[in-house]
């Protein structure tokens, strides 16, 4: 259960508001009468983004079809574990070796996919991430 913060943090609060990205130590400061929402929705989006470009990357997907999964997977509320839209994400890999390479790799991209859903389904207002074309130009 959430308790509410002492008077003294909401005199921190109104004096100023930062928000500090933990990787590189950038800050972002604004003023209070700055329109914080915005700027929060802006950001968030933007890491969106860059986290998926990164998941796309490290693991080889298709990157039309990964923006497409993520989309229908904000859209609907959950990623889609079953079915075959995942099939269209992964990279070519045979279905008939030995090791289970296929299903290694499957299940690989749930678990980053989802921890990514999980990471922004929350926080951002339920935004729909661009397609790809739109995503290279956001930056």
């Amino acid at each position: 259960m959430l308790k509410t913060p002492p008077a003294r943090w909401w005199h921190s609060i109104r004096l100023r508001v930062r928000l500090r990205h933990g990787k590189n130590g950038q800050n972002i400061t604004r003023d209070v009468g700055a329109n914080i929402d915005e700027d929060w929705q802006e950001f968030v989006s933007k890491r969106k983004i860059e986290e998926l470009e990164q998941i796309i990357k490290d693991e080889n997907l298709n990157r039309d079809a990964a923006y497409t999964f993520v989309n229908n997977a904000f859209r609907d509320g959950n990623i889609a574990t079953t079915g075959t839209a995942i099939t269209n994400v992964l990279p070519p890999v045979s279905r008939f070796s030995k090791t289970g390479e296929r299903t290694q790799k499957r299940e690989s991209v749930l678990t980053r996919l989802a921890q990514f859903f999980e990471r922004f389904f929350d926080i951002s207002n339920l935004s729909i991430i661009p397609l790809a074309e739109s995503a290279l130009n956001f930056f």
